[in-house]
């Protein structure tokens, strides 16, 4: 039988190694190199076939055996460099990637792999640099436009990056995740009609990926189709339960559709996977002050805040939140609004209740100074005439203020607490009875839950001796207020004179009985 010798075994473990059967070759090289221990090419060899393996770190053993045998052995080192970099020990990956070049210095695939590990290290410009390198040696590679790209994503330089995958998909057009990337570089531009196609020609390839579901909501999210981004979310969160971002969008998605109860439970969500999303805060504290929770919505907008989410509208809802009754706290609400105004200098709702914060502490001149920035801005906007009406009431300007409550009622038919102002101004300046009346009116029709519009309504019928419209209102106001003592006896004196005497004395009894003093002399001098 004849003997083995080590080139034997060594050329065995190479036919091994060639048809993948690298477990195989290993144990082939361990006979050679056990006739030669320096055998420097079976290390090499073997280190290898290692590496197909990924045991990384016998392969490394066995690079530093033959880089110790040869010092200059290059592609032992370049091996030895990928083997680190495969392991993730990116250190000592780039000295031997530094070495490979240094004895190279036109070493493409060295130049190549080294910048796509800085690019994944986040170390972008450096690893652009390289991969512009390689591809002065080595054109046409998909993979090293691909990284590029990544380099141009990390830097957000996104038209780069959608320039470095159109140059990936023509060198190999079936290359989806540069069809995904380009897709995301073109959502993050702002190019949402580009970018859904080329996210949903990447769903017709892959339709588990969350990262493409989501960027695709995020175009339709931004071309207001939010039925369909919806969808696309619920997909993302599908196929990730831990995916913040999609809960995020998906409850912002909700608060914008009047979802309050959807819009809290995605963003807590958001919040309880990525506790650093300042955006999550401003919506959440939003959500919060839509249903009238102010102290927990000012403790989520101060949390964006501190998160540095900075916009106009989480500086203008801090400051809706300090002037709201509940809070009372105006004064405080006004840097607020200053900050919201510093961001963005025709945010009209910013000034308008920026004003409403000054007429608070009595700042009438300054309140209207901030409803005349809004009339500047958009002389439409009905809310500061009304409340520059507020303003020029109090400081004596009757005919000012009447001029502006009607422009407001001018401009929206439907603005009650212009309504509700001029009816008073009717009242309180003209003593015009019929006109009040006509506002009040108007104002129980557009708020017909609004006790006070009845109880106006039924004074100014009083006032113009409409006593049975009078009773109808009081009846109206009753209602909706049940324990006012002082409607019964008023309903009680409109009764009587239209000489309902058995209706008036059941108001006037029930008055007292609910401790109304006034009523009783009526009840002795009718209902006795």
């Amino acid at each position: 039988m004849q003997q083995v010798d080590k080139e034997g075994y060594y050329n065995k473990g190479n036919q091994l190694a060639a048809q993948g059967k690298y477990s195989k070759a290993v144990l082939a090289y361990d006979k050679a190199i056990a006739m030669d221990a320096n055998y420097t090419i079976a290390y090499y060899n073997r280190a290898n076939a290692k590496l197909s393996l990924q045991q990384y770190s016998g392969a490394i053993k066995d690079y530093d055996v033959a880089i110790a045998q040869k010092p200059d052995y290059l592609k032992a080192i370049y091996n030895r460099g990928f083997a680190h970099y495969s392991k993730g020990s990116y250190t000592e990956a780039l000295k031997d990637f530094d070495s490979a070049i240094s004895l190279n210095p036109n070493y493409g695939l060295a130049y190549l792999t080294r910048g796509i590990m800085l690019i994944k290290s986040k170390k972008y410009k450096s690893g652009i640099r390289d991969i512009e390198k390689a591809l002065t040696f080595e054109k046409g590679k998909e993979e090293a436009y691909y990284y590029k790209g990544l380099g141009h994503f990390g830097l957000e330089e996104y038209k780069a990056c959608e320039s470095a995958m159109t140059t990936a998909l023509k060198i190999n057009p079936d290359y989806r995740q540069a069809l995904l990337q380009r897709g995301i570089s073109r959502t993050m531009r702002k190019d949402y009609e580009r970018g859904h196609m080329d996210l949903t020609r990447y769903i017709d390839i892959d339709n588990k990926e969350p990262t493409a579901f989501y960027h695709r909501a995020v175009c339709k999210y931004h071309k207001r189709s939010y039925t369909t981004a919806y969808k696309d979310l619920d997909l993302a969160i599908y196929y990730d339960k831990k995916y913040a971002k999609a809960f995020h969008l998906r409850g912002v998605i909700s608060y914008k559709t009047g979802d309050e109860e959807g819009a809290l439970k995605d963003l807590n969500e958001a919040i309880r996977l990525d506790g650093k999303n300042g955006e999550s805060y401003h919506y959440r504290g939003i959500v919060y002050y839509n249903i009238a929770k102010y102290e927990t919505s000012l403790k989520d907008l101060n949390k964006a805040l501190k998160l540095n989410y900075k916009t106009a509208n989480t500086h203008y809802y801090k400051g809706r939140c300090l002037e709201q009754y509940h809070l009372n706290r105006p004064a405080e609400a006004i840097p607020c609004f200053d900050a919201a105004i510093a961001l963005n200098n025709q945010h009209i709702d910013a000034y308008n209740y920026r004003g409403n914060a000054f007429m608070s502490i009595g700042n009438n001149r300054t309140a209207e100074e901030n409803y005349n920035k809004c009339l500047e801005i958009d002389v439409n906007y009905y809310k500061a005439y009304n409340n520059r009406g507020i303003v020029r009431g109090r400081s004596g300007q009757r005919d000012g203020a009447l001029r502006d409550y009607s422009k407001a009622i001018y401009i929206n038919s439907s603005c009650w607490q212009a309504y509700s102002n001029r009816g008073s101004l009717w009242v309180e300046q003209y003593n015009d009875y019929e006109n009040a009346l006509q506002d009040f009116e108007r104002l129980a029709i557009i708020r017909p839950n609004y006790a006070f519009a009845h109880l106006k309504c039924a004074e100014m019928s009083v006032k113009l001796f409409e006593h049975e419209e009078a009773v109808d209102h009081y009846t109206r106001y009753l209602e909706l207020q049940p324990h006012s003592a002082s409607a019964y006896y008023q309903r009680g004196l409109a009764r009587s004179n239209i000489m309902d005497i058995e209706g008036a004395c059941e108001d006037f009894t029930k008055a007292l009985d609910m401790g109304y003093r006034p009523a009783k002399e009526e009840w002795e001098g009718l209902c006795r």
